[in-house]
């Protein structure tokens, strides 16, 4: 395997054997018995997750506008596109704008007075 994981092999094919897109392919050392050479070319990859950062935690006022900020990066060679999808996962119900971006937004919880504080966080 070279240094990023990706390794590449080329097979020669008896003639006549069209290889299909996830089927088994035999590798082996040798060439085909006593038949013309038709390549069939296999990569193996093994690539690393990419990265993501939802954050800092964030203190905010009742009923404020918040606005997250998230930072992903893929290093892998070549880098894969990247998509996002953010979702609320406890306290008061909000409406998330922009959860397939990296920096969605919501309006804090209005709370009425004499309500314990809220702290909203990203993880």
């Amino acid at each position: 395997m070279g240094p990023l994981g990706d390794s590449h092999w080329l097979q020669g094919r008896t003639a006549g054997v069209v290889a299909t897109a996830g089927a088994p392919v035999e590798l082996n050392e040798e060439a085909p018995a006593g038949g013309p050479w038709n390549f069939a070319a296999v990569e193996i990859v093994h690539r690393g997750a990419p990265l993501a950062d939802a954050g800092l935690a964030k203190q905010v006022s009742s009923a404020a506008a918040v606005t997250l900020s998230g930072a992903a990066s893929d290093n892998n060679v070549p880098a894969r596109p990247l998509t996002y999808a953010w979702s609320q996962t406890s306290g008061a119900p909000v409406t998330l704008t922009g959860a397939a971006t990296l920096t969605p937004a919501f309006n804090a919880p209005a709370l009425s007075v004499g309500s314990l504080p809220a702290t909203l966080a990203s993880h």
